[in-house]
This record gives structure tokens, C-alpha cells and sequence, in this order.
């Protein structure tokens, strides 16, 4: 109980793990600014990129990539095709089923998967799809939700 309160209140001070190697998801990257790991930009393997939160097992001895996560991400890239079309239909469906997604019709068309975020070590099949293709600076997003995407289509401006 009082490592958790140390962490905190002082935050994590383990040293991070920048690089880890995985047979599957290639080099994992550590970023300060997004404090998770990231698939290596530009990696053959992926289709697509992924973000891995930090494992908050404090008995570890150094800041590493949560293991769950990694696993549902290894799970995910094992399938990249099925994902891509499983996420593109979901847009799709999305954007005729909204009203409010009228005026962007031949946006949505244009939207790409740009990664898969895995945030939460305690559910580790839930997270966030980040997509590419949106303009005038529109960030669309889904949600991922027990391994599928759901939640509705926004963006952030």
C-alpha cells in the first residue's frame, strides 16, 4: 500500500525500458510524451502501429511494457487484414448510421487505421483506434471495446 501511495505522490522513478524487442510486434519504442511504447515507425511487419501502456507491476525492476497489452496487441497483428476490414466496416456502418456524420461522407471514405492504443493493463482488450486521413485538422477516433471497435466515430479538432 505504500509503494502505491510513494508512486503517486512522487511518480514512477524506475528506469524505463526503451527498446524491447518482440518477435511479433518488432522493436517497441518508449515515448516520453505519450509515456507508453510505440511500434517502431516504418516497421515491415505492421500495417498499422500500436501504443502500450507501461506495466504498473511496481515489484518489476525497471518501467516495461504491460505484458497483457502486448499480448493483445501481438493477438491483434497476428490477424492485421481481418482487423483493418473489421475497423473499416465499422466506420463505414458509423458514418450511415449517424446523421451527423453527413457533411463528412467523402472524409470517412478517405480514413485509414493509424493505430491501436492500448491503455489499460486491467482491460487489456479495450483502448482507442486512432485514424489518418481526416482534414482540417479533424483527429478521427473510435473506441475499441473487448477487442472490437465500437463506441461510436468521433473526431477532435
Amino acid at each position: 500500500m505504500f509503494a502505491t501511495f510513494k508512486r503517486k505522490l512522487l511518480g514512477d522513478r524506475r528506469p524505463v525500458d526503451r527498446r524491447v524487442e518482440n518477435h511479433i510486434l518488432g522493436s517497441l519504442i518508449y515515448s516520453d510524451d505519450d509515456d507508453a511504447w510505440l511500434t517502431e515507425e516504418g516497421s515491415t511487419q505492421l500495417k498499422f502501429s500500436f501504443y502500450i501502456s507501461g506495466s504498473q507491476d511496481l515489484s518489476l525492476p525497471k518501467k516495461i511494457p504491460d505484458l497483457a497489452l502486448v499480448k493483445q496487441a501481438e493477438s491483434v497483428a497476428l490477424c492485421q487484414d481481418s482487423f483493418i476490414a473489421e475497423v473499416m466496416a465499422y466506420i463505414q456502418s458509423e458514418s450511415k448510421a449517424k446523421k451527423r456524420h453527413g457533411g463528412w461522407v467523402e472524409e470517412i471514405a478517405q480514413l485509414r487505421l493509424e493505430s491501436l492504443c492500448l491503455f489499460w493493463p486491467e482491460r487489456p482488450r479495450d483502448g482507442q483506434i486512432s485514424l489518418s486521413g481526416g482534414s482540417d485538422y479533424r483527429l478521427w477516433r473510435c473506441g475499441y471495446i473487448d477487442g472490437k471497435p465500437d463506441g461510436g466515430l468521433n473526431f477532435d479538432s
